[in-house]
């Protein structure tokens, strides 16, 4: 059975012709137990779904009807017209002694048997098998609009995960293409063109990446009366002013080659006296210092570009420095100090509207609470930041599950009881 992109019912080599249903109500009630997780609904579930505003009585007269017809498309022959629809306990059930495929069911096989392998080459299969929405001509339907939105978002999850999947290989043409097909689909996911921005810049087309900011731009203010969040518009800066390559090649693991760039760039911004290149440069050297291990070096070069950030106003690179140096102050222990920052840097990014980053300050701030002993706080965090990472299509790494079932299963053996340590 199709559900993706129309409807079609096969059985065998038959095909029911859509003037085969007589009445509407009749392919509505098919389409609705293929929807149902195991193919069958009570009855009473049925004329809730389909006749909401008809008493009982009508409803059922009704459904009696609709069965009927619903039989007689699937089955011409009398005989064997109640194999494919069938009463059990008050439950009806669509073909529950054959065998039933139902494309949505296969494309949510196929996406977390990807999801489970964690490899680009398995994405496909999934991806594919999504060719349109769910039952395109039933969008006034409200029984069927709870799981076409499901399958969108794991549709439009899958694009963001290839994606990803792709970017840590260095797989940079196959990244750009897993995102396009996200902004064919929803061409006004800012999440999507912000990915293509940054995947543009780090092959080095800088054109093409400013490109896309400026086609993200014109979606919004057509489709939405709207401008690009705060975190786009600082990106195209960084990208614009050739900050952001430098930036990402911490992230690929350049170390020797980061450094020089950013040193030579952190010389030139301080010669022409640019303070937000500064504190841009000097967040990265920071940064870049963790990875060494260079705790002193870190503190220096965050603590100098949180000032300049603060006095310039730039409140994104302002919250990506605080976020890094709560990371020094974990290495010392000092959870009080790294719960300030983290908390800081969280509000700023929730001004900004940026779901990925907030999602990584909740993470730390739950790992922080389940430290202190406060286990409600860190589950109420965790939950939040694996939401948000699924919302915006990210792989939710394990850490963030295991940290909640951590926190869940503490919660459970002190009967729910929160720690003794108190914030400050």
């Amino acid at each position: 059975m199709t559900l993706l992109g129309g409807f079609r019912v096969s059985l065998g080599s038959r095909v029911v012709r859509e003037d085969d249903w007589r009445l509407k109500k009749a392919a509505g009630l098919v389409k609705l137990l293929a929807l149902a997780s195991d193919h069958s609904l009570h009855r009473d579930q049925i004329l809730d779904a389909l006749w909401p505003d008809l008493g009982l009585q009508a409803a059922r007269n009704n459904l009696r009807q609709t069965l009927y017809a619903a039989r007689k498309a699937l089955a011409p022959d009398p005989s064997v017209a109640s194999y494919y629809l069938q009463y059990r306990d008050a439950r009806l059930a669509l073909l529950p002694d054959g065998t039933l495929r139902v494309d949505a069911d296969a494309f949510d096989e196929a996406a977390w048997a990807a999801r489970r392998s964690k490899e680009p080459a398995a994405y496909p299969a999934a991806v594919d098998l999504y060719i349109g929405e769910l039952l395109p001509g039933d969008s006034y339907e409200d029984w069927a609009e709870q799981r076409r939105q499901e399958l969108r978002r794991t549709y439009m999850s899958l694009l963001f995960e290839l994606a990803e999947l792709h970017e840590e290989r260095g797989e940079y043409a196959a990244a750009v293409e897993a995102l396009r097909e996200a902004v064919a689909e929803e061409p006004t996911r800012e999440e999507a063109h912000a990915g293509l921005m940054r995947l543009h810049a780090i092959s080095g087309d800088i054109e093409e990446a400013l490109g896309q900011y400026e086609r993200l731009e014109a979606t919004l203010s057509s489709e939405l009366d709207a401008k690009p969040k705060a975190s786009s518009r600082h990106l195209r800066d960084e990208i614009a002013n050739g900050r952001f390559p430098a930036h990402e090649r911490i992230m690929l693991g350049e170390y020797e080659r980061s450094l020089a760039l950013l040193e030579e760039s952190l010389a030139l911004y301080r010669a022409t006296g640019d303070e937000n290149g500064i504190a841009a440069c000097l967040c990265d050297l920071g940064w870049l210092a963790l990875f060494r291990g260079d705790y002193q070096k870190v503190t220096m070069c965050l603590e100098d570009s949180i000032a300049r950030s603060r006095d310039s106003g730039d409140e994104l690179r302002l919250a990506f420095a605080l976020n890094r140096l709560s990371s020094v102050s974990m290495v010392h222990s000092d959870l009080e100090e790294s719960t300030t920052l983290l908390e800081e840097s969280l509000a700023i990014y929730r001004e900004a509207g940026d779901s990925r980053s907030m999602a990584m300050c909740l993470g730390a701030l739950g790992g922080n609470e389940i430290l202190r002993g406060d286990l409600e706080q860190a589950t109420r965090l965790l939950e939040e930041a694996i939401i948000l990472l699924r919302e915006v299509g990210s792989v939710v790494d394990a850490y963030y599950p295991c940290l909640l079932a951590i926190a869940v299963m503490l919660q459970g053996s002190t009967g729910g009881q929160r720690g003794t340590s108190k914030r400050a």
